[in-house]
C-alpha cells in the first residue's frame, strides 16, 4: 500500500497507526482513500518544508454498470472468472461477500 502523502507528514510516527486503521476501515466498505496535506515552506520537499497531514477523503470506486451481467455471461460459457483489483488489503472478511449492493458475489482468495 502506497502512502506517499502520509509519509511526508512531520508527525508521521504519531499519526500513522490511526490513519492506516481508517484507510483499512474505508477499504472494508469498498472505498479508496485520498490523503490530503498542506505544506508550510516552499513545498519543494527541502528541509524548510513542513507537511501537515489534514485528513482523508473516501472515494467510492464501484464496478461498471455492466460488470454483473458480463460475469454471468462468462460463467454461462464455462469461463472461470477471476477479478483482480488494486484495492488495499482487506481486513478479515467472510469467504464470500456482496460487493456494495451490486449483488456480485465475490470469493476472497
Amino acid at each position: 500500500m502506497e502512502r506517499v502523502v502520509l509519509g511526508l507528514a512531520h508527525d508521521y510516527e504519531e499519526i500513522h497507526k490511526s490513519v492506516e486503521d481508517r484507510i483499512l476501515e474505508y477499504a472494508s466498505r469498498g472505498y479508496r482513500a485520498l490523503g490530503i496535506a498542506v505544506a508550510e515552506g516552499d513545498g519543494a520537499g527541502g528541509s524548510d518544508t513542513k507537511w501537515e497531514f489534514v485528513g482523508l477523503v473516501p472515494l467510492f470506486d464501484p464496478p461498471r454498470h455492466d460488470t454483473k451481467i458480463t460475469i454471468e455471461q462468462a460463467l454461462e460459457l464455462g469461463i472461470s472468472v477471476k477479478m483482480i483489483t488494486g484495492k488495499q488489503s482487506w481486513p478479515p472478511l467472510s469467504k464470500t461477500c456482496i460487493y456494495n449492493g451490486s449483488n456480485i458475489s465475490i470469493e476472497i482468495v
